[in-house]
């Protein structure tokens, strides 16, 4: 593929040398571009561009695309401007189809400007003036050049220049795995995944046994390695106490000793319940658990279950899931079909995250997570940001939480896309009273943060350890 894109710049290089003279001239100044006569394909959608009012262009035989919202949704990408400053753009998973602009009356050969401003792709600033095809503006639309660099490195594409066509695809090859998060260390994480070990046999032959492989990624340099040496120890096996905690069911109230849980009712455990005429049996199950796996939080979980067997042999009824804290012996109602996750300590409070899921026959985690406090007296808030619907802890540093905030204004199931205002969004440091910005956004399957307060951001569509601070 590379030399795809070696062979596709020289031969554009000399078609377009003939076009017009080059004038390359930058900060802030004119450059002389041309709208190509290849066919141009988007994941298999022919993108139709000759006259459009933000038509795709061509610099010294390199591709350039329009980076409007609508455009870098196509593209995998999200976007932002902050007038006069800077303009982000990073990869952003989406499903949105290709644009199509009101048309006009292009020319072939244009003057654009190569701005004066920042340009931030994936959390990192670019240093415009030095490149040998810059970023540049025309009709108030920033465009980006599809080299090398940027289209494979950044976002991930694949570009083939075929029969006067060229083709982008967006969507990865392969979903590379970069595994789960197993350790957080001070110089650097542990993750794993499933591979394969050569086993060396007698005969002389080696044989692939599967098993789980071990890597670790520097904080420093964000360079990944094998580790075949690693062993868990047993304060990273992940081995969780869940104990069964007593509950009683009284005229649909659930009672905890004599604390009536709020939050929850169960209508059939109710003297006055009058099952339906075509129901012959109602039957409900009342059952809660308690887990260290968030210490200090002791988070519980009370699941009821409702079933209606009907005169005909069909059944029909309820599973819910109630979570709770309990906390100096008083059970704290955190909501319904809730998870709890992420919890540190600070200072006299407790922090931590929740999320809800969709509860079908499987559990589907929904991605905004709320930032919560408990402090020692049992009070419990939750901690709110106008800008900001999803609030994620993802580590601790020097006494201060370190957060990803998104604006996200919708709740999205697990792995699809997250909404981003690239101009706000970010990583940030929280001290229990002060939220500080501290690096934009990157797209990212999870985080990770060193003592030290270095951050790394995996991408496992990818296949990427991006160092972010």
């Amino acid at each position: 593929m590379k030399k795809t894109l070696i062979i596709f710049g020289l031969v554009f290089i000399l078609v377009t040398s003939m076009q017009f003279a080059v004038s390359a001239k930058q900060n802030g100044k004119e450059i002389a571009v041309v709208i190509p006569d290849y066919e141009i394909m988007l994941d298999d959608a022919s993108v139709y561009y000759y006259d459009s009012l933000y038509p795709f262009l061509n610099y010294k035989g390199v591709t350039y695309f329009p980076a409007t919202f609508e455009y870098c949704k196509s593209m995998d990408l999200a976007c932002g401007f902050i007038e006069n400053e800077a303009f982000l753009i990073a990869y952003n998973p989406s499903d949105q189809s290709v644009p199509v602009y009101e048309t006009t009356v292009n020319t072939k050969e244009n003057t654009v400007v190569v701005p004066t401003y920042n340009i931030i792709i994936n959390g990192k600033k670019t240093d415009n003036t030095s490149l040998e095809y810059p970023f540049f503006n025309f009709r108030g639309v920033t465009y980006v050049p599809m080299t090398w660099d940027f289209a494979v490195n950044e976002f991930g594409w694949t570009l083939d220049f075929a029969g006067n066509k060229l083709t982008i695809t967006t969507e990865p090859k392969l979903y590379t795995s970069l595994g789960q998060l197993v350790e957080v260390g001070r110089e650097e994480l542990i993750f794993s995944e499933y591979g394969y070990f050569e086993m060396p046999q007698p005969d002389g032959t080696v044989q692939n046994i599967p098993g789980v492989i071990y890597y670790s990624v520097s904080f420093e340099t964000g360079e990944t390695t094998r580790r075949d040496d690693y062993v868990l120890n047993n304060t990273n096996t992940g081995k969780i106490n869940n104990d069964v905690v007593d509950v009683s069911v009284k005229d649909g109230y659930v009672y905890y000793g004599e604390q009536q849980l709020s939050g929850v009712f169960i209508k059939e455990a109710t003297p006055g319940f009058v099952k339906p005429d075509d129901v012959h049996t109602v039957d409900y199950q009342v059952n809660m658990y308690k887990t260290d796996k968030y210490a200090p939080l002791t988070v519980c979980e009370l699941n009821v279950y409702t079933a209606n067997r009907c005169n005909d042999g069909s059944a029909y009824g309820t599973n819910s899931d109630y979570t709770y804290l309990l906390h100096d012996g008083k059970m704290i109602f955190i909501g319904t079909n809730t998870e709890v996750s992420d919890a540190y300590v600070i200072g006299d409070y407790v922090y931590f995250n929740t999320n809800k899921y969709w509860k079908t026959i499987h559990s589907h985690a929904l991605q905004n997570k709320a930032l919560h406090r408990l402090s020692k007296d049992g009070t419990l808030e939750q901690i709110n940001y106008p800008d900001y619907y999803n609030i994620e802890i993802i580590g601790i540093a020097e006494d201060k939480l370190y957060l990803k905030c998104t604006w996200s204004p919708n709740d999205y199931v697990e792995g699809s896309e997250v909404v981003t205002s690239l101009v706000s969004d970010g990583y940030f440091t929280y001290d229990g009273t002060n939220l500080e910005k501290i690096s934009d956004y990157v797209y990212s399957t999870f985080d990770a943060v060193s003592p030290y307060g270095e951050i790394l951001a995996i991408n496992r569509r990818l296949g990427k350890v991006i160092k972010v601070k």
